[in-house]
C-alpha cells in the first residue's frame, strides 16, 4: 500500500477501459486492439440464394492479470463491446438486423455454447456469460488463455 501525505492510498486497483465508438467500427482480418481484449473477423459468407449469412470473430481477452472480481466486471464490459463492434462494424452491418443465433467455440470447451435465435438487441451479455460458464465448468482459465471464436448465423 502505498503512503499519500501520512495516510494509505484507497487506490487498490486500477484498469483503463476505453468508451467505444458508438456507431461505426471497421474489423476485418487483422486484429483490432483494445485494453480489454483483441478482435478480428475470421470469415463473413452471405449466402443471397438462401438468404443465410454467417460472420465469424476470433477474440483473445486480455485479463490474465486482473483478479477474479476485477475480472468479472470487466469482462461483461469487454462482451458488451464485443457485441457492438459486431452489431456496427461497416463489414458486417446488415447480420445485425435479423435475428441470429450465436455459437462460441474454444479448444478447451468439451461442447460448443449454443445460443437460441434472438434479435441483436435482445442478446443478454450475463445469459452468455452464463452458457459460457455451463459449458466451461471446472477451466478457469479458458477466458483468459483460449482464443474464443464467436460465429452470428442468421436467416433473413
Amino acid at each position: 500500500m502505498s503512503e499519500n501525505n501520512g495516510r494509505p492510498s484507497v487506490i487498490s486497483f486500477g484498469y483503463r477501459y476505453e468508451d467505444p465508438p458508438l456507431d461505426n467500427y471497421f474489423v476485418n482480418g487483422d486484429w483490432f486492439d483494445r485494453s480489454l481484449y483483441a478482435i478480428r473477423l475470421i470469415n463473413f459468407v452471405n449466402n443471397t440464394r438462401f438468404g443465410i449469412s454467417k460472420v465469424s470473430y476470433q477474440v483473445k481477452f486480455k485479463l490474465g492479470s486482473l483478479d477474479l472480481p476485477h475480472a468479472e466486471m470487466y469482462l461483461k464490459k469487454a462482451m458488451r463491446e464485443i457485441f457492438d463492434i459486431v452489431k456496427f462494424n461497416t463489414f458486417t452491418k446488415d447480420v445485425a438486423t435479423n435475428y441470429l443465433r450465436i455459437v462460441i467455440t474454444a479448444p478447451s470447451l468439451r461442447n460448443n455454447v449454443n445460443l437460441p435465435f434472438v434479435s441483436f438487441d435482445d442478446v443478454n451479455i450475463d445469459h452468455v456469460l452464463h452458457e459460457i460458464e455451463k459449458v466451461n465448468q471446472s477451466n478457469d482459465g479458458l477466458i483468459f488463455d483460449d482464443l474464443l471464436n464467436f460465429y452470428f448465423m442468421t436467416k433473413s
